[in-house]
C-alpha cells in the first residue's frame, strides 16, 4: 500500500508496504506495520507529518522531518538492535515514544518532552542537537547520550549512560542513574 501525499492519507489507516510520504499532515494517526519478515524504512516528510502515529517494523529505519513531524507518535521495532530513528525539524518527534537501536534529534525542541506527553527513549544511542533537543526525555537502559545545543538535554532523565554535554546549558538538571557494572558519567 502506498500512501499518497493527500489529506485522503490521514486518518486510521494499516499500510503493509515500505513507502515515502510527504506532504502536509500526511499520515496523521495512521496504524503502520511493515510485515515482519521486510526490514522497512518510512520517512515523513511535512509540516505534521506522521503526526499521532503508530509504526511497527521488523527493522531498519524511520525518518521524520519537518515542523511538529511525528509529535506523539509511537515507534516501535521487533528487533530494537535494528532500528533507528530520526528527527530533524522544529518541534519534531515531541511526546513520542521509542523503542530503537537508535535515535537522532536535530532541530530546535526536538525530541523535547512535554507536560502532556514524555519523550521517552528505549534504546543504545541517543544524539541531541539544536536548542532544547531532548528538553525533558526519559532515555530508557542507555549507553552512549550526546546532548550538543542550547538547553540540550536539559532535565533529561537519563538511566545507564555517558552523557557528553555542549552548549550553553546543556544538561542543565540533567538525572542521571547509574547501573552497576556499566559505564557511566557527564563530560
Amino acid at each position: 500500500l502506498d500512501l499518497p501525499a493527500s489529506a485522503n492519507a490521514a486518518g486510521p489507516a494499516l499500510a503493509t508496504a515500505c513507502t515515502t510520504t510527504s506532504g502536509s499532515n500526511v499520515c496523521r494517526g495512521a496504524r503502520l506495520a511493515a510485515p515482519l519478515a521486510l526490514p522497512c524504512s518510512l520517512e515523513c516528510v511535512g509540516t505534521g507529518a506522521c503526526r499521532e502515529m503508530t509504526y511497527l517494523c521488523a527493522g531498519d529505519s524511520l525518518t521524520c522531518a519537518g515542523n511538529d513531524a511525528c509529535i506523539n507518535a509511537e515507534y516501535v521495532c521487533a528487533d530494537p538492535n535494528a532500528c533507528e530513528m530520526t528527527c530533524s525539524g522544529d518541534r519534531s518527534c515531541q511526546g513520542t515514544i521509542f523503542i530503537a537501536r537508535a535515535l537522532y534529534c536535530d532541530g530546535t525542541d526536538s525530541c523535547r518532552g512535554e507536560q502532556n506527553g514524555v519523550t521517552t527513549f528505549t534504546g543504545s544511542f541517543l544524539e541531541c542537537s539544536g536548542s532544547n533537543a531532548c528538553m525533558n526525555l526519559r532515555h530508557v537502559d542507555g549507553a552512549n547520550t550526546t546532548c550538543t545545543g542550547s538547553s540540550a538535554c536539559t532535565s533529561a532523565i537519563v538511566d545507564s549512560s555517558t552523557v557528553a554535554c555542549d552548549g550553553n546549558h546543556a544538561c542543565n538538571s540533567l538525572a542521571l542513574t547509574c547501573t552497576a557494572g556499566r559505564p557511566c558519567g557527564v563530560t
